[in-house]
């Protein structure tokens, strides 16, 4: 017996087409379809994200140049401000000027308030008895919500006042494990939690608990707030 005779196939019956088959093809190409349009999905919800940031950016970037613009109307007599017109909204601007250590630092402590900056180029020359002569350029940056204080002054400042002043811890909010504390000094408050800056009060959120605030002056002092209390320096 030959081996054709042993093996026998039947070809029609082998490429028949049935419905289980139909139907397998089916599933195949609606799962293909699937996956194609959830890809295509993610790519324009990740392109839509991305214009939306790039767009979020630019817009804050033209109200920061737009503070700008209003802010250098209100400085000292003794500071020279300029602002670069030559992109529009602009992006950066020089101060100059010569005054005490205190003025400067109310006026770079107001800027860090007003607007989001990091500093390009600084010089300072100390004038002797007529203080300081100081030329600061910055960038505008899009704003957080949060930000480092920067101390852009040649010499540390050693004035820890705003630590002697009434502080009160009024409330603290927990969510998951983040803590916020709601700080009284004098008529203001604050929300703050740990990291923050007050750059009006030239002092920096050291840890924040349940229980207290520890807030640190520029020249290391510290001082701890307890709740329904005071406070009082450790």
């Amino acid at each position: 017996m030959s081996l054709s005779q042993i093996i026998k196939i039947d070809v029609k019956r082998f490429f028949e087409v049935t419905p289980i088959i139909v139907l397998l093809c089916l599933l195949l190409q609606i799962g293909i379809w699937v996956v194609l349009v959830f890809q295509s999905q993610q790519t324009l919800e990740r392109n839509e994200n991305k214009k939306y940031r790039e767009a979020k950016e630019w817009n804050d970037i033209v109200r920061q140049s737009q503070l700008i613009k209003n802010y250098q109307y209100n400085q000292p007599s003794w500071l020279i401000f300029s602002a670069d017109d030559r992109s529009s909204p602009s992006k950066s601007f020089i101060i100059k000027g010569q005054a005490s250590l205190e003025e400067w630092q109310a006026l770079l402590d107001s800027i860090q308030q007003e607007v989001s900056v990091s500093l390009a180029s600084l010089q300072w020359q100390y004038m002797s008895l007529e203080g300081w002569f100081g030329e600061l350029e910055f960038h505008v940056r899009s704003p957080k919500k949060t930000h480092p204080y920067y101390d852009w002054l040649p010499v540390r400042m050693t004035s820890a006042s705003s630590l002697n002043t009434p502080w009160r811890l009024v409330s603290v909010i927990r969510v998951d494990k983040k803590v916020s504390a709601l700080l009284q000094n004098q008529n203001d408050g604050y929300w703050v939690k740990e990291g923050d800056w007050l750059p009006s009060l030239g002092v920096k959120v050291h840890s924040v608990s349940e229980e207290r605030v520890t807030i640190l002056a520029k020249n290391g002092q510290k001082r701890v707030i307890n709740r329904q209390s005071s406070g009082g320096d450790k």
